[in-house]
C-alpha cells in the first residue's frame, strides 16, 4: 500500500507540477491577453482617429459639393446670358442683312437717278435747240400773219385815207 501512496503521492505531484504549468500558462496568456486588450485600445483610438477624420473630409467635401453646386448655377446663369446674347446678336444680323439690303436698294436708285440726270444733260441742249427751233418756226409764221395783217391793215388805211379825201 505504501507503494500506492506513493505513486498516488507521485501522480499528485505532478498533477500539482501540472497544474503549476497550467497556471503559469495562463498567467502568460493573461499577460498576452491585456498586451492584445492594450493594442485594441490603441486600434480602438486610431479608428476613433481615423472616423474624426473621415467625418472632417465629408464636412469638407459636402462643402466642395456645395462649391460645385453654385458654380453650377453660375454656369448655368451664365450660359443663359450667352444664349440671349447670341439671340440679340442675330437679330442685329438681320437688320443689318435688312439696312444692306435697303442700302443697296437706295444705292442702286441713286445710280438710276445719276444715269438719268446725264441723260437730261445730255439732252438738255438738243431740248433746247429744238425748242428754239420750234418757236423760230412759229415766229416765222406769225411774221408771216404779221406781214399778212400789216397788208391788210395798210389797205384798210389807204382806203380810209382815200375815202377822207373824197
Amino acid at each position: 500500500m505504501e507503494q500506492i501512496l506513493e505513486q498516488i503521492l507521485l501522480e499528485l505531484r505532478e498533477l500539482k507540477d501540472g497544474q503549476k504549468r497550467l497556471e503559469q500558462r495562463m498567467e502568460r496568456l493573461d499577460q498576452r491577453m491585456d498586451g492584445l486588450e492594450q493594442r485594441m485600445g490603441g486600434l480602438e483610438q486610431r479608428m476613433d482617429g481615423l472616423e474624426q477624420r473621415m467625418d472632417g473630409l465629408e464636412q469638407r467635401m459636402d462643402g466642395l459639393e456645395q462649391r460645385m453646386d453654385g458654380l453650377e448655377q453660375r454656369m448655368d446663369g451664365l450660359e443663359q446670358r450667352m444664349d440671349g446674347l447670341e439671340q440679340r446678336m442675330d437679330g442685329l444680323e438681320q437688320r443689318m442683312d435688312g439696312l444692306e439690303q435697303r442700302m443697296g436698294i437706295l444705292e442702286e436708285g441713286q445710280q438710276e437717278i445719276k444715269e438719268g440726270l446725264v441723260r437730261v444733260e445730255e439732252s438738255q441742249p438738243k431740248d433746247i435747240l429744238a425748242m428754239l427751233e420750234r418757236i423760230d418756226r412759229s415766229l416765222e409764221n406769225k411774221g408771216f400773219e404779221l406781214y399778212a395783217l400789216n397788208k391788210r391793215v395798210f389797205k384798210v388805211e389807204a382806203e380810209i385815207e382815200r375815202l377822207s379825201r373824197q
